[in-house]
């Protein structure tokens, strides 16, 4: 009897969910010619472009990306463990991380997730909370301090879920897709080969691409092309060879 294939878990926001890389839409349902809403699914025509699955198909793994756009780091985290607690073990997971100011809400059973673009769609008993956590986001001059803040919580967040995965002994690999812990100086730790230099921005997801001569989708937009997810799931695989 054959056996099953390796399992490559993945986990993160847009990026991670392949948002732009065939066709110009993040949700299934922002193409309503094939998903009428609500379907917030990442759209799968991207995913499967995505850096993650085409990893897991240069692996001959089997992917399972639980990525969404517009994802908080409390909602990668809490997905993961929903998920590892239903699923066999997987031979990696491989995590995209977001933005640091995203938050996850609940709210009457459902999770909603929230930046400070003010442009979120949120239910109508949650706007006036959402208008004041917009007004109340720190103004240029506190700013640098939220920033440290905001930096300080994810690094020990993350630091702690790892910690977390090794004791389980879940193979892991992070690695930033925009921001990088640029206000973390003393409290750097070693991460073991777990993290791609979380701590530099030249090697996050986004400044290796641009670094290496690829374009966003258009100049206001942060996403890239299925060469680029490309480009980067190759990069990942000579770091899985070795880690696995």
């Amino acid at each position: 009897m054959k056996s099953a294939k390796p399992i490559l878990y993945i986990n993160g926001d847009s990026h991670s969910a392949g948002a732009g890389a065939i066709v110009p839409y993040a949700f299934a349902e922002d193409d309503p010619w094939e998903f009428p809403p609500p379907d917030r699914r990442p759209h799968p025509t991207n995913v499967v472009a995505s850096f993650g699955n085409v990893l897991a198909d240069l692996l001959e793994w089997q992917a399972v990306n639980n990525s969404e756009s517009g994802s908080s780091n409390q909602r990668i985290i809490r997905t993961t463990e929903e998920w590892l607690a239903n699923n066999p073990k997987p031979n990696l997971v491989l995590i995209g991380w977001s933005t640091w100011e995203r938050e996850e809400w609940l709210h009457e059973g459902t999770y909603y997730q929230v930046n400070a673009s003010g442009t979120d769609v949120v239910p109508e008993d949650l706007r006036d909370k959402y208008k004041q956590w917009i007004i109340e986001y720190p103004h240029k001059e506190q700013r640098e301090r939220k920033r440290y803040e905001l930096q300080y919580t994810s690094h020990q967040t993350i630091w702690d879920w790892h910690q977390s995965l090794i004791q389980r002994r879940i193979p892991h690999l992070f690695f930033n897709t925009y921001n990088y812990f640029d206000k973390i100086a003393s409290d750097q730790l070693e991460w073991n080969n777990c993290y791609i230099s979380p701590y530099s921005q030249e090697q996050n997801y986004f400044n290796w691409l641009k670094s290496n001569g690829f374009e966003t989708i258009s100049p206001d937009d942060y996403h890239f092309k299925a060469d680029a997810h490309l480009a980067w799931a190759k990069f990942l695989k000579n770091l899985v060879d070795k880690l696995v």
